[in-house]
């Protein structure tokens, strides 16, 4: 069963010098702040970044999502690939498995452990554009799809996992364990660890 599974996000950035070219901020401001509900005046300030050629809005966007901001087809409104980290089973094994940060980048547990191999490699879209990130005439645009990170497969058993997390909670309420407890549950004949569990 899959315990953590990562999937195709995207990250939406806007071109603030694009934006006061077109002179479209406000149509900018109104899609964004709906669609992705972000901060309306912290919006407004990352687009008076004239200085900036691009600003990141809002990373792990939905694709879904970012299609209904794409089919606007506003200029100064850019995607770029990103990825999103789901946990199917909410916090089941979380001392196990960790999590990740903003940025995919693995901060605790396995995710931290072997981020090196489940991180994989990022797509990118190299293209053509001037010294103020517009367009070049001839449009040139070449997609580089990113390559997915090594799978690990775990001796954690979902079914047992869970019930070792609740009689431990269960058995560390009942009898006062301030300092907290710890199960594991192993399979004696094979060594292999079935569940492991903090409280």
């Amino acid at each position: 069963k899959v315990l953590a599974q990562s999937a195709t996000a995207e990250r939406v950035t806007i071109n603030p010098q694009e934006i006061d070219k077109h002179k479209n901020a406000e149509a900018v401001v109104e899609t964004l702040v709906k669609i992705l509900r972000v901060d309306e005046k912290d919006l407004r300030e990352k687009i008076k970044r004239t200085d900036r050629q691009s600003v990141v809005i809002k990373k792990q966007v939905e694709k879904s999502v970012a299609d209904r901001i794409r089919k606007k087809n506003i200029a100064g409104i850019h995607f770029e690939e990103d990825s999103k980290r789901y946990y199917p089973y909410g916090s089941l094994a979380a001392q196990v498995i960790g999590f990740t940060g903003a940025d995919s980048q693995g901060l605790e547990g396995l995710e931290n452990v072997l981020d090196e191999q489940l991180r994989g490699i990022d797509g990118r879209i190299v293209a053509a554009k001037d010294v103020s990130n517009n367009e070049m005439p001839y449009k040139y645009e070449n997609y580089i799809p990113a390559q997915d990170g090594k799978g690990v497969v775990l001796t954690i058993d979902e079914t047992i996992q869970r019930y070792t997390e609740k009689h431990l909670q269960q058995a560390y309420e009942e009898n006062l364990l301030g300092n907290g407890g710890a199960a594991i549950v192993m399979d004696p004949n094979t060594g292999e660890i079935l569940a492991m569990a903090v409280v």
